[in-house]
């Protein structure tokens, strides 16, 4: 929208910014989507799903990007915070705690995933993390 201004188009982006910093978390990370519960019938319908709440680079640079465009002062520097978050994932209801060094996910008391931030592959991958 930016690029084809001087060309005459113009268009309010202001649903959409609020729709980005709306979905940031206190690990500066931005939510990806919203919905996705329902494509596997929403084990728990006040929960989101986890590929919700699920901060994804290929997401994340594009939303920084365009947000910076918007910057008029100097930013703050504030360290990236923890984020825990109950959703579900494939049916079950479980939590998904990202921290500065890994992102998890746990079923109760059990530890499905995690991988740590900068590894090239997740240490734990429980079978329904695998690709099918």
């Amino acid at each position: 929208a930016d690029d084809v201004a001087p060309h005459g188009f113009d268009v309010d982006l202001g649903g959409a910014e609020a729709r980005l910093l709306a979905g940031q978390d206190a690990s500066g990370g931005i939510q990806t989507a919203r919905g996705f519960a329902s494509l596997d019938g929403g084990c728990a319908p006040s929960l989101p799903d986890a590929r919700d709440v699920l901060h994804v680079v290929g997401w994340c640079d594009k939303a920084f990007r365009y947000l910076a465009t918007r910057v008029k002062a100097p930013l703050p520097t504030v360290p990236s915070a923890g984020f825990d978050r109950g959703c579900t994932f494939q049916g079950h209801i479980v939590r998904l705690r990202e921290m500065p060094d890994r992102l998890e996910v746990w079923r109760g008391a059990d530890l499905r995933y995690r991988w740590r931030k900068g590894e090239t592959w997740a240490g734990v991958a429980a079978p329904e993390f695998w690709l099918k």
